[in-house]
């Protein structure tokens, strides 16, 4: 299983029904008896099953097939009704039933990309499911027994059964609560604003590194992953295609794709104004500034002849604090602090802060960072940088560095799995922070947070929030 923090079941295994049938005993149990038990058994499991009756029938006419799978996964109605006609029409050994393990995921869409979801052979291909596959899959149970000629199985000495073994589950740091506002608020974004990319969110715990949530709007649903969800079959729609054709098959496999990828994780995205918090936080611990420190802001800074311009296009005035400064996002401020920098201690800055490395989050396909090489950074791409632009990031990475000024400036590897047990109970693995290193003083990081925290709960820019 894979739970919530709270223990509460996000993922598990269901039994389900194959229902099947088989073509060869059918043709010979008709030859030897004047029935036409094909005809019988497709009309039958076709009423029954709600399918076409004559497809059906027309495999079960083929004497080169063994097995015919009718049903792979019939519904508890559908198995019972199945036995019942078997009985009353003596069908015993042409209709027959197989428990098959499969997965389940109770909470339908929630948390969907960060569990990602299995295959038709139960094995993980997106998410948790991916990366804890061997730790989760456990192994299957079987019979092992002798066949004739024919495919029959011969009864007697030759037959044994193998039991299956369990996997392990997994206890995630995934709150239900939080992911559940999280993915609210998500969608609300979703629906009232124009978005190209989808919407993504995380919440993190900055001193452990634990997810108490991840999403991305909109989720699909893992019990039924190959069905698109309402956004992406909307954009199907509307494409023009004709259905079944090759440029409706192709764009519907874009399609999942795009909406299975985690894009909290997958992709990378240019960190704009948020990264600020980092240029501020290298120059401080270089020294080369202080909070109290005065800058000016005419809406624009002049930089290797070409005028890049603030946010504010009629500027901040002058004589204001760097605290000021960040608290209002002044594109200027930034590009003054990266010239006091230097390029390459701002590059080594972002070394020190995880971006030039994966952050180790135990999630598949962590996107890198697409950043400039350390000989290339001229006077404009260090202006432009400093307040996160030109450049890309992963949004795990770009939390992962903002917790570190949150915590005292070091920086945590992000995880989902708190612990690993086995059916008892028994913890088999469970996590241990894991901080990389001390990338800014703790002083630092206690005067950025303490600037950061006044530009929310006084008239900063973010005094909104």
């Amino acid at each position: 299983k894979i739970y919530d923090s709270s223990m509460n079941v996000l993922a598990c295994e269901r039994t389900v029904r194959r229902i099947f049938a088989c073509p060869r005993d059918i043709i010979a149990m008709s030859k030897e008896k004047g029935v036409d038990y094909a005809a019988i058994i497709a009309n039958g499991l076709g009423n029954i099953l709600s399918i076409d009756s004559k497809t059906l029938e027309s495999k079960l006419r083929k004497s080169e097939v063994l097995d015919v799978t009718v049903r792979k996964s019939a519904s508890a109605e559908e198995y019972s009704a199945v036995i019942d006609f078997v009985k009353t029409n003596g069908l015993d050994g042409l209709v027959q039933t197989e428990a098959q393990s499969s997965r389940y995921y109770p909470e339908e869409t929630l948390a969907a990309h960060a569990l990602g979801f299995v295959g038709s052979d139960n094995q993980g291909l997106y998410g948790l499911e991916y990366y804890y596959n061997k730790e989760l899959s456990g192994k299957d149970g079987y019979y092992l027994y002798a066949k004739d000629a024919n495919g029959r199985p011969i009864s007697g000495e030759y037959s044994d059964y193998v039991p299956a073994t369990d996997g392990l589950s997994l206890i995630t740091t995934i709150d239900t609560y939080i992911q559940k506002a999280l993915e609210s608020q998500l969608e609300t974004i979703r629906v009232n604003h124009q978005v190209n990319n989808r919407v993504t969110g995380i919440v993190m715990d900055t001193e452990t590194g634990a997810i108490l949530a991840m999403a991305t709007s909109s989720p699909f649903d893992p019990n039924s992953p190959y069905e698109l969800d309402s956004v992406s079959q909307a954009k199907l729609d509307a494409s023009g295609y004709t259905e079944g054709s090759e440029e409706y098959r192709k764009l519907k496999t874009e399609l999942m794709q795009i909406m299975w990828s985690n894009k909290a994780v997958s992709e990378t995205y240019e960190p704009g104004s948020t990264f600020k918090i980092i240029t501020v936080s290298a120059a401080l611990d270089l020294g080369v500034a202080k909070p109290t420190d005065t800058f000016s802001c005419c809406g624009y800074h002049t930089v290797g002849g070409w005028r890049i311009k603030c946010h504010k296009v009629t500027g901040h005035g002058s004589g204001f604090t760097l605290a000021y400064g960040l608290q209002m996002s002044c594109n200027p401020t930034m590009m003054n602090l990266a010239e006091k920098i230097g390029a390459d201690s701002f590059y080594s800055y972002v070394d020190r802060f995880g971006y030039l490395e994966k952050t180790g989050i135990d999630l598949p396909s962590e996107a890198s960072t697409i950043f400039h090489d350390p000989d290339a950074i001229g006077s404009t791409e260090l202006a432009t940088a400093s307040f996160g632009q030109r450049f890309k990031v992963s949004i795990i990475s770009q939390i992962t560095a903002i917790a570190a000024v949150a915590n005292g400036g070091k920086l945590v590897t992000p995880y989902v799995v708190e612990k690993i047990i086995d059916k008892e109970g028994n913890v088999i693995t469970e996590h241990e922070t894991d901080v990389r290193r001390q990338v800014i003083s703790e002083d630092v990081a206690r005067t950025v947070s303490e600037i950061l925290e006044a530009g929310v709960s006084g008239d900063g820019g973010a005094k909104n929030a």
